[in-house]
């Protein structure tokens, strides 16, 4: 990241950062301390305040190791800042940042800011189904990213810190968004001629009885003149199929 341009928007960037740093209750960014930031550990992550938290217990929110090394920039760049300017005041110089320093500022006209950017950008401010874009649209993305890249609905309620499972999938999550063609391809195949290309790349075996299986299940299908004769329980005669 550049030290000139790049680290100044480092603010904006982080809230593209799919609401890992949106609170429930205020539904802003983070706008924390450097001491509620643990980036050193195996970990890293950020820890948010009971009062930021809807049901007022506090979390401990996990970070991305690339929104880590951000943040560990961003805030050696403030600390060079500090240090030069206590130079400049002929201060003492500090070796680090206090840890109740503002990670960052968050404006008072911080939507109108992200309006701007929307517009810049070419995203319109509502969609096709008249939902707002705002800051805590966000968290819509964030659980609906989590969703499509395949995390576990019970892991994904935590990383959001739902209470219930039903927000994290049916409010959170944009089904619209969500590639259910492709999880079709995860099925195995079932060809009436019985060969399927696919059944030994997807089981991992080319064994006796899987192609034994493969060749038997057609014979339980009808033909298209829809008669079946290897399947003498498949009958549209109920007095017959009683009688088989």
């Amino acid at each position: 990241m550049d030290q000139g341009r790049g680290l100044k928007c480092l603010p904006r960037l982080l809230l593209s950062q799919p609401a890992q740093f949106v609170v429930n209750q205020r539904q802003q960014p983070f706008g924390g301390t450097g001491g509620q930031l643990e980036l050193d550990e195996p970990i890293a992550y950020a820890i948010l305040a009971a009062a930021d938290e809807k049901n007022r217990e506090g979390s401990e929110v996990a970070l991305r190791a690339d929104l880590v090394a951000d943040l560990r920039e961003w805030l050696e760049h403030k600390l060079k800042r500090m240090q030069e300017e206590a130079r400049q005041r002929d201060e003492p110089i500090p070796a680090r940042l206090p840890a109740d320093t503002s990670v960052f500022r968050i404006p008072r006209n911080l939507v109108k800011v992200l309006n701007g950017d929307l517009k810049m950008a070419g995203i319109p401010k509502r969609d096709d189904r008249g939902r707002t874009v705002d800051v805590h649209a966000l968290r819509h993305s964030f659980g609906t990213h989590l969703s499509k890249g395949g995390v576990a609905p019970r892991t994904a309620q935590a990383a959001m810190r739902h209470s219930t499972l039903d927000l994290t999938m049916n409010v959170y999550t944009d089904p619209r968004l969500l590639d259910v063609h492709g999880a079709l391809d995860v099925l195995p195949g079932l060809p009436l001629n019985g060969d399927d290309p696919t059944a030994e790349t997807a089981t991992g075996t080319d064994g006796g009885s899987e192609k034994a299986f493969r060749k038997f299940a057609p014979g339980f299908a009808p033909t298209s003149d829809e008669s079946c004769h290897s399947c003498p329980f498949l009958t549209t005669d109920p007095d017959e199929r009683v009688a088989r």
